[in-house]
């Protein structure tokens, strides 16, 4: 719960550790925000956000630490327009190689022409994104830049 969560999120341990999969355990908003404001967490190459109760948190949090993190592997539900715009501009965010977007509405053709601009978003690996807001030219445009990297719903 949401205590545990904010324990996890000031644990000194949290530098041991590489990947963090939630799952399902509402961890709340207060303890992703913790988590991603340790420095500890630096070393965390992958979060996977599970089903907790964020919202869209995860991708607000990881802009509001400047992409500090040396995440690989970022899944962000529900993400924000505003948050979607400020990660195609973070230079920290090159490091990630796998960006999931799921149940994202606010992704749309504007973002989606932000990351294809963006430098930082070049060398995803992976994105996928799921928006009924992203119409054919939007997704084309996204399909044109990163080809099969691309899963987009």
């Amino acid at each position: 719960g949401s205590d545990g969560g904010k324990a996890l999120g000031g644990s000194k341990q949290l530098g041991s550790l590489r990947k963090l999969v939630l799952g399902y355990n509402w961890m709340g908003v207060h303890g992703m925000r913790a988590l991603l404001a340790n420095p500890a967490a630096a070393g965390l190459e992958e979060i996977r956000s599970g089903d907790n109760n964020f919202g869209s948190e995860v991708l607000a949090s990881y802009v509001k630490a400047r992409a500090e993190l040396g995440l690989l592997h970022l899944r962000a539900p529900e993400a924000r327009k505003k948050d979607l715009l400020a990660l195609a501009k973070l230079p920290g965010a090159a490091r990630l190689i796998a960006l999931e977007l799921p149940m994202s509405p606010e992704f749309d053709d504007e973002v989606a022409a932000a990351f294809v601009a963006s430098p930082h978003l070049k060398d995803l690996g992976l994105l996928e994104v799921h928006s009924p807001n992203l119409t054919a030219r939007g997704r084309e445009q996204l399909a044109a830049h990163y080809g099969t990297r691309l899963i987009a719903a």
